[in-house]
């Protein structure tokens, strides 16, 4: 597995300063997260800033309340990027993957 462990205790670091943020960031970057993690396909950033509007029991979505994407670069500390050719949104790196699907619930 090589670096395996290395990655691990970073992406964890990265994870315990995600947590280190206000409530709201904090909850927006883990969503954010979970989402590019568990996603089939890469998602545009307007699914994505709509996607992590879900909550359970709500049943209408205001788009007005869905982030800026400059919000949801910055909860995330570099951990996600917006590709200019197709405006999907990307985890920076393919061991992003690997690591955060067993660091995120």
């Amino acid at each position: 597995h090589g670096n395996g462990g290395l990655l691990d205790s970073v992406y964890g670091q990265v994870i315990a300063s995600l947590q280190n943020q206000d409530e709201g960031s904090k909850a927006l970057a883990m969503k954010t997260l979970a989402w590019l993690v568990k996603a089939k396909r890469a998602l545009i950033l307007n699914e994505l800033r709509v996607a992590v509007l879900i909550e359970e029991g709500r049943y209408e979505l205001d788009e007005l309340d869905s982030p800026h994407w400059t919000t949801l670069l910055d909860v995330c500390s570099g951990l996600v990027m917006i590709s200019e050719k197709n405006n999907t949104v990307h985890l920076f790196h393919f061991t992003i993957q690997v690591s955060m699907s067993f660091l995120l619930p």
